[in-house]
């Protein structure tokens, strides 16, 4: 199904768009979504595995009415029951880099008609939890004296997440100029000596790149103290992304159910002691929850930060709720790590 391009080549019909065969979709190798559907299910057809044609209205596109007589559908997958007949799993064949169980974010939480003998059949798709979408990023530094720090910068993601380190590891100079550009946004200078990442053309593993990396300076000089710099892109920034009006007249609507997972670990020089770190927290909404605990052991600080999105929309009665929560979040990641120096300078 990869090795069919996408390519829109409408032949129009009476009331939509009607699809190639699958047929001409394998010989001419390209079609679209509904020519991508129809090639599927006949090529599970061929092995004894019942498939449903389904249409729907992406959710980016707006609600799906199900009582205004137009067409409003633009998209088509595909629906594969079990084989106990009880429920089944959408498969998106335009979907290049997901795995076969991941539904984009764009089919979902939305009305899906199936067509079925000739009638339609609504039914609503699934929505992820937010653990099926994971971005996880982990550094691991050991900070030197003069403030230059050495380790590793890694990153793993999954379910929706993955489809584009997935594309961004298909050829060296393109995984390479991700790499640099990745670098840049979280450690500007940051010296990159290794590189190591898993098979990008297996769905079934989760993306795992790590980097080995040095830093000229991670300690910033404030007053007295020194203060291990925190990248703006390690922060969520909540209520400039989702709140950052004081009123809302409609609806907030989340690109996808996640979860984003932020664990630093630093081995503090030994002329150094932690004198103010971030304080362990909890806060949960309907909607977001957010999470930090932070450990000291010896030398070794970890900070460790999950943040979760469990639904696709915030109502507009519950923005001010939704903004408190945001504004607290962002109070509590603008918390600094701060060391002072044991022995005279």
């Amino acid at each position: 199904m990869q090795k069919i391009e996408y390519k829109q080549d409408y032949t129009t019909a009476i009331l939509g768009v009607k699809p190639h065969s699958a047929g001409q979709c394998l010989s001419r190798e390209r079609g679209d979504c509904k020519d991508k559907a129809t090639l599927m299910i006949t090529m599970l057809k061929e092995v004894g595995i019942e498939a449903e044609y389904v249409i729907l209205r992406t959710r980016e596109s707006g609600k799906f009415l199900k009582d205004l007589p137009t067409n409003q559908w633009n998209h088509a997958i595909v629906y594969v029951k079990n084989e106990d007949g009880q429920g089944g799993i959408y498969i998106d064949g335009t979907a290049g880099w997901q795995a076969h169980n991941v539904l984009p974010t764009g089919d979902q939480g939305v009305v899906a008609t199936h067509v079925r003998d000739g009638q339609f059949i609504f039914k609503d798709t699934p929505v992820d939890k937010a653990e099926a979408n994971i971005y996880q990023r982990e550094v691991n530094f050991k900070l030197n004296e003069d403030g230059s720090a050495t380790g590793t910068f890694g990153l793993k993601a999954s379910g929706n997440i993955a489809p584009g380190f997935r594309a961004s590891l298909q050829t060296p100079k393109r995984f390479m100029d991700a790499v640099k550009r990745m670098s840049s946004a979280y450690y500007p200078g940051m010296q990159i000596t290794d590189t190591k990442h898993n098979d990008p053309n297996d769905r079934s593993l989760e993306r795992e790149i790590v980097l080995t990396t040095s830093l000229h300076k991670l300690l910033v000089r404030t007053g007295h103290n020194k203060t291990i710099y925190m990248p703006p892109a390690l922060k969520n920034y909540l209520t400039q992304n989702y709140t950052p009006q004081a009123t809302r007249q409609h609806d907030v609507h989340l690109p996808m159910t996640s979860r984003s997972v932020v664990k630093q670990v630093y081995e503090l020089p030994d002329n150094y002691d932690i004198s103010k770190k971030p304080s362990d927290q909890s806060l949960a909404t309907p909607w977001m929850s957010w999470e930090r605990t932070v450990t000291v052991k010896d030398k070794q600080l970890t900070i460790t930060t999950t943040h979760d999105i469990h639904e696709l929309i915030i109502p507009k009665e519950k923005y001010e709720e939704f903004r408190q929560f945001c504004l607290k979040v962002d109070e509590f990641e603008r918390e600094i790590v701060a060391l002072t120096s044991v022995t005279t300078e």
